[in-house]
């Protein structure tokens, strides 16, 4: 049961963590642009995720 458990609070936090990631890691690159550009892509980052 502990493991469950772990897999049910750890699914949705890190199902939302990898379409964020995925196209910030384009414009990570940077490093410091990864801050600027990660709100920006974040909106844009939704449709393209949903059409993958």
């Amino acid at each position: 049961m502990g493991k469950h458990s772990k897999d049910n609070a750890t699914g949705p936090e890190p199902g939302q963590e990898p379409p964020a990631p995925g196209p910030t890691d384009q414009g990570g690159k940077g490093g410091m642009a990864t801050r600027e550009v990660a709100p920006d892509i974040a909106e844009p980052s939704s449709d393209s995720d949903t059409r993958d």
